[in-house]
């Protein structure tokens, strides 16, 4: 199960392009320079809730949760829909694992089951859902001529816009970068999915089966591996977007809270 939060609208569903939240009960005053949103009553307004995207691996679908009440839970009703599953037009989903917010305000779906892809979802008509025409659309896949997916099993949205995705299949341990430089809602242009890490090519390839990816103080990459039991440090020291040199200081048990550095 994977989840990531977006804004939420006024009706409490999740939008396509959340751009702006603004009730007819607020205004805009200014102190000091600052610009800040302020209730009727003069003191700052609550915040509208987030929504909580979740994919269940096991149901094939998405959903979305909000608590719209402020209660601390999310019950029956108007606090969770349906955000995507197979009775759209679009690709039927084997096995979604991953879920992060995507360029243009889509929400992205990584399916490594059959699919091996990464989908990108868009409530176009803002009726709560991405299950109509027009909403559904590939973001990443190989068939344009970019690295082949085998296992993948992770998804994470970067500080520079781009986003990381670790392969684990049998035929190679690998990280790939994917980004929108055209900004058509893809990652399928040229130069636009790079593998950034590949243990078959690496000049120690420590890394053996990355099941999770995050973003750490820095920007630095973090990867985790179950097999070793440990979590990586990836630094691109030389700038050339690539971690694929010689590592730098000593492998940790990620109990202790220290990694291994690669130097590109």
């Amino acid at each position: 199960m994977s989840v990531s939060l977006r804004p939420c609208s006024s009706s409490h569903r999740p939008l396509a392009f959340p751009l702006a939240l603004v009730s007819t009960a607020l205004t805009l005053a200014v102190l000091n320079g600052t610009a800040k949103l302020v209730g009727e009553d003069g003191f700052p307004p609550l915040e509208p809730p987030a929504v909580l995207m979740v994919c269940d691996s096991s149901a094939d679908l998405v959903v979305w949760l909000v608590d719209d009440d402020r209660s601390g839970t999310v019950g029956p009703g108007t606090e969770i829909g349906v955000f995507y599953d197979d009775s759209s037009p679009g690709p039927d989903l084997s096995n979604p694992s991953q879920i992060c917010l995507g360029p243009q305000g889509m929400v992205l779906l990584l399916d490594g089951g059959t699919l091996d892809a990464v989908l990108a979802l868009a409530d176009r008509n803002a009726d709560g859902d991405a299950n109509d025409p027009g909403e559904v659309s590939i973001f990443y896949e190989s068939s344009t001529g970019g690295p082949a997916l085998y296992t993948p099993n992770s998804l994470i949205a970067a500080p520079d816009g781009s986003w990381y995705l670790s392969d684990d299949g049998s035929r190679g341990h690998r990280i790939l970068r994917l980004s929108d430089y055209d900004g058509d809602g893809t990652a399928l242009g040229p130069d636009e999915s790079q593998v950034v890490y590949d243990a078959a090519t690496a000049s120690v390839p420590l890394l053996a089966d990355v099941e999770s990816l995050a973003v750490g103080p820095g920007g630095l990459l973090l990867a985790g591996d179950a097999t070793l039991g440990s979590v990586f440090v990836l630094e691109d020291l030389n700038g050339d977007g690539f971690f694929l040199g010689v590592a730098k200081g000593r492998h940790k048990s990620s109990k202790s809270g220290h990694g291994t550095v690669f130097q590109g």
